[in-house]
């Protein structure tokens, strides 16, 4: 009951559109959320920590480690809404090492992520190359 007493709060947080801290206090939650043993209150932490990484990219990047691990669960839907957190994570700052995390899952993802997996990678390398950063992060011409 205390899970979804906290989550409540967490949506009502993003709801009313909260003032700053209050926002980091809340992905601060769904990350503590990412580490719960149960597998439903992680999915959901995942899939609100989606939700809000264009509003709040630097907050919820603070637990990326975190999401890079989940890549890992066994649970397909687990891993592919890690998968989609973490490519929505890459950003020019930390393209490289995410691209290393993110081709070490592809070697070993099940079949049924390699494609999405695949073009997520080569769509976040085109779009955060360094090369790229001068031309306001549209892909690269040629």
């Amino acid at each position: 009951a205390g899970n979804a007493v906290l989550f409540e709060t967490v949506l009502t947080i993003m709801d009313i559109r909260s003032a700053a801290g209050l926002r980091v206090l809340a992905v601060n939650i769904l990350g503590r959320f990412l580490l719960n043993s149960d597998r439903n209150i992680r999915y959901v932490a995942l899939t609100s920590l989606l939700r809000l990484v264009q509003s709040d990219h630097s907050a919820v990047q603070r637990h990326r480690p975190t999401v890079v691990e989940c890549l890992r669960e066994t649970d397909a839907s687990l891993s592919r809404r890690a998968l989609e957190l973490s490519l929505a994570l890459v950003n020019s700052s930390n393209v490289r090492a995410m691209m290393q995390e993110l081709q070490a899952f592809l070697e070993s993802c099940p079949p049924d992520l390699r494609a999405d997996c695949a073009s997520g990678i080569l769509l976040a390398a085109e779009r955060h190359h360094p090369a790229c950063a001068d031309n306001g992060g549209h892909p690269c011409a040629g």
